[in-house]
């Protein structure tokens, strides 16, 4: 999706810019809430559920901090059609990576979802009782 940027600037065409942005929002919005759900398919320990949200939350932050000074000086060495090819392949790397992760998963439907939030709810409370108490 984001080669139709590549596109867009080839041809010239304003329009075809904000396909290619509506296309990418749209994929974003898909794609966004999926990886980040994948550290609570991976980790299912409530302690190192916490540890790896926090580990994720810092790549996050170090990602778009480093990313932002690295896209800079590619644009101004490359050009954006380069930028777009570059985001292009290491998306698709990121999405290989995440495909190779092995584990066994499952797609639970709302009645399951329901039933497990609850569960882990009264399960965390009790937790965090028992940790007040002693």
């Amino acid at each position: 999706v984001t080669l139709c940027f590549v596109f867009a600037i080839q041809v010239k065409s304003l329009p075809a810019f904000y396909v290619s942005a509506a296309l990418r929002a749209i994929v974003d919005a898909l794609y966004a809430p999926n990886t980040k759900s994948f550290v609570t398919m991976i980790v299912s320990d409530n302690h190192e559920l916490k540890q790896a949200t926090l580990i994720n939350g810092l790549a996050w932050a170090l990602m778009l901090a480093i990313g932002g000074i690295v896209a800079g000086k590619t644009e101004s060495y490359f050009g954006l059609e380069a930028c777009y090819v570059i985001d292009s392949v290491t998306y698709a790397i990121s999405a290989l990576i995440l495909w190779l992760i092995p584990g066994e998963y499952k797609v639970l439907n709302n009645n399951e979802r329901v039933s497990v939030r609850k569960d882990k709810a009264k399960q965390t409370t009790k937790e965090g009782i028992i940790n007040q108490i002693f």
